[in-house]
């Protein structure tokens, strides 16, 4: 195996590849620092959900709905890899886990052509994501925070559209607002500038 070094310069590239919008070959990339680093280390986890990411959002740049699905697919299954990496790195990792489980539940409910299994999907996304916004807030993990609702709020506004009664509509908006008020806020005493940005 490579040391950690490589692994970073190959997640910088990727970066790169990101800020370009080249996610397909960002997930390409992610699959390459994944051949550096050993079944046991705790980066795997991180780099199956980049993966998973730039899997979904490649998903948003094809015209073909059979490569659309194949994208989200392939999306799910980097987000489920993700999950067993971060059980293997016990409680610490349970947020993160529960952001996996909460992006796969998005990820399906794009694969869902029916009303009902759709908000399912969605509500099932959002309960989870809540879940591990908590967990985070809890442990103080501000980056960890704005990730988790950065990815997962497209999620709370397809939920917020498919929703037919006027007072879930109301509560979903005031809780999407308190989630980037509070990943702004927690935001605002790290060093990370992409991460403000995408917030």
């Amino acid at each position: 195996m490579s040391d950690s070094a490589d692994v970073e310069a190959i997640l910088g590239c990727t970066r790169q590849l990101e800020i370009d919008s080249m996610w397909l070959q960002a997930a390409e990339s992610y699959d390459r620092a994944l051949k550096q680093v050993s079944e046991e280390s705790g980066i795997r986890g991180r780099i199956h959900e980049g993966t998973g990411w730039a899997f979904f959002k490649a998903a948003m740049q094809v015209d073909d709905l059979e490569q659309f699905r194949n994208m989200v697919q392939r999306a799910n299954l980097a987000y489920e890899k993700a999950s067993d990496d971060y059980r293997h790195l016990g409680s610490d990792a349970e947020p993160r886990m529960i952001r996996c489980h909460a992006m796969r539940a998005y990820l399906d409910s794009w694969l869902s052509s029916e009303y009902p299994e759709k908000k399912r999907f969605l509500e099932n996304s959002c309960r989870l994501m809540r879940k591990a916004l908590d967990a985070f807030d809890k442990t103080g993990d501000a980056l960890e925070y704005a990730r988790t609702c950065t990815s997962l709020s497209p999620a709370v506004a397809q939920l917020f559209f498919l929703e037919w009664d006027f007072q879930v509509c109301e509560r979903i908006a005031d809780e999407a607002a308190e989630c980037e008020e509070r990943a702004l806020t927690l935001l605002s005493s790290t060093d990370d500038n992409d991460e403000i940005a995408r917030a």
